[in-house]
């Protein structure tokens, strides 16, 4: 059995990005984009289709190399491959990212595993049993259905581990109601617990809509500077 995942709280940060600029094919996505995100807040990413929002999720996970600008976390320029800022981040893509020959439960343990956490496979089953897929456990996820993949491409946000910043990119895409309503519960508990959320969503879904923040992005015309 693996070991247990540390539970020691970390002291909340504040992310803060500076003139963040990204082109593609030599045209720019966004440029001079600057914005904060205090912990325990959420950031809802909006804007049409091929303005960036998941450029910018990509860039801040390390996936993608900053062109300009720069990204501090509690004051401190962010260094992409450092385990301790790895270990506090969870980026999950739009697609879910599984192996297809894993079972439910081997890949939320690679998910694990990624983020440089060790995790006991008790709260492995508990994680999946809380997201409806307890007959699922030992099932190869290219059996599982769409909403099972993104059920289980979601399912690291339910393991007890200190989770900073989580980066979502159209979350409850795929998902039923009932799912819905589930990882909005779980994020709010992550929030309360001083983690930050950035996220995107297409559909009229919104985690806490008195207290997030709207960062709208609008594809600028013209050279990157």
């Amino acid at each position: 059995m693996a070991a247990s995942a540390a539970t020691t709280p970390r002291a909340p940060a504040r992310l803060q990005a500076q003139a963040l600029g990204l082109q593609r094919g030599g045209r720019p996505l966004f440029q001079a984009l600057s914005f904060e995100l205090e912990a325990g807040r959420a950031l809802h990413l909006q804007g049409d289709n091929g303005s960036g929002k998941t450029s910018l999720l990509r860039l801040i996970a390390g996936l993608a190399p900053l062109q300009a600008g720069q990204l501090l976390w509690d004051g401190r320029r962010v260094r992409p491959q450092s385990e301790t800022w790895r270990r506090g981040l969870l980026y999950a893509a739009h697609a879910a990212a599984l192996k297809a020959e894993f079972t439910a439960l081997e890949n939320l343990r690679w998910q694990a595993r990624l983020s440089g956490h060790a995790v006991q496979d008790k709260d492995i089953h508990d994680a999946l049993l809380r997201l409806g897929l307890r007959d699922q456990i030992h099932t190869p996820a290219r059996q599982l259905s769409q909403g099972q993949k993104k059920r289980l491409s979601l399912a690291s946000l339910f393991l007890p581990l200190n989770w900073q910043l989580l980066l979502l990119d159209e979350p409850f895409d795929a998902l039923d109601q009932a799912s819905v309503e589930l990882l909005k519960t779980r994020l709010g508990e992550l929030l309360a617990q001083s983690a930050s959320v950035i996220y995107t969503s297409h559909q009229s879904q919104s985690l806490q809509p008195d207290t997030d923040t709207v960062l709208r992005l609008e594809r600028p015309h013209g050279p990157l500077h």
